[in-house]
């Protein structure tokens, strides 16, 4: 009986705690189930997107043969903060955006001049600057450049953008020139990566960037019949006369190279950028991002003959293309953790 009574005992002081582990294993789960809902609530919902676009019409004068420049433009922010640990982030991208020099009546894809002995107007440069700006116009430093893209390309066809913005970040960056430096890892939450791709042929890009600025310049670096293009005069071509070899020829017609397409079509853009603050504190002044765009109108005329070109005029106007829009990032609080785009 003793034993019985015994063994009794024993079974319930395990079934206790086997209860008892059960209980602890359950708030365990509780938990993290609880830790789980905290990274959606701050890490997973996505931050806030805002899409903007305009179109400018520049031209030099009045004149009917003036150059002109449209700027199509597509500006996509996203801005947020993503916990009160983290800092803010500012990404931009120009996807979308157009280039192109329009005829008088407003139409694209054709010069305005185009004969054999004059190409008139094509674009041969386009610079694309991204900043950061306080109300005053200056360049906003507490948001530090993280990434832009897509970078020098020395080789045109088909280009790839892509930046990967990510919420929940431990960021350690420091700049030796204009390069950042050091390590941006992620701690907890989600990574988004915006790329996408543009055909740019006989064009490079080149970027020059610091902390806050970022800048590509579009160049057009070959012509139609893909030789090499440096300046407007290089669509006259090389004259063949050589009174050495008895090549004396006056007569032959001048025809001028022709510009590529891309320096008469729209052109599209691949420039966005990523910036970060350099802690999760707030901002109390009014940021805005700055667009700038300066296109390159070129021409070129001559007379005369093919070995005999005379009267070679050359000629370039830059116009020149700003917007900017607010980020509200004033507006940020701890509780919402994303600006009210």
């Amino acid at each position: 009986m003793k034993t019985h009574y015994r063994h009794l005992r024993c079974n319930s002081f395990a079934i206790i705690y086997l209860f008892y582990i059960l209980f602890y294993v359950f708030i365990f789960y509780l938990y993290l189930i609880f830790i789980y809902l905290l990274k959606i609530k701050y890490y997973s919902n996505p931050m806030p997107n805002k899409t903007i676009t305009w179109q400018e019409d520049l031209r030099a004068n009045n004149h009917s043969e003036s150059p002109r420049s449209r700027l199509s433009g597509v500006l996509s922010i996203t801005t947020g903060k993503a916990g009160d640990t983290e800092p803010i982030t500012v990404h931009a991208s120009l996807q979308g955006t157009l280039v192109g020099i329009p005829l008088p009546d407003g139409k694209m894809g054709k010069m305005v001049s185009d004969t054999d002995h004059k190409k008139a107007w094509f674009k041969d440069l386009v610079k694309v600057t991204m900043r950061l700006t306080d109300q005053h116009g200056q360049v906003y430093l507490p948001l530090s450049r993280i990434q832009s893209s897509p970078g020098t390309v020395n080789s045109s066809g088909s280009i790839t953008s892509s930046i990967t913005v990510s919420s929940g970040v431990n960021a350690s960056v420091g700049f030796f020139g204009g390069t950042p430096t050091g390590n941006v890892g992620v701690n907890s939450g989600t990574s988004n990566t915006n790329s996408f791709s543009e055909t740019l042929n006989d064009f490079i890009i080149q970027e020059d960037a610091d902390r806050s600025t970022v800048s590509h310049t579009y160049k057009m670096v070959t012509m139609a019949n893909g030789a090499k293009y440096e300046r407007p005069a290089d669509l006259l071509p090389p004259s063949k006369l050589n009174f050495a070899s008895g090549i004396i020829d006056l007569f032959t017609p001048l025809k001028l190279y022709n510009p590529p397409p891309q320096a008469i079509h729209s052109m599209p853009f691949l420039d966005q950028a990523y910036w970060q603050a350099g802690d999760n504190g707030l901002i109390s002044e009014p940021v805005k991002i700055e667009i700038i765009v300066e296109v390159h109108a070129a021409m070129f005329e001559a007379t005369g003959t093919a070995n005999v070109p005379t009267n070679p005029h050359a000629a370039t106007w830059i116009a020149h293309h700003r917007h900017s829009v607010p980020l509200e990032l004033d507006k940020l609080v701890q509780t919402t953790h994303s600006a009210p785009l």
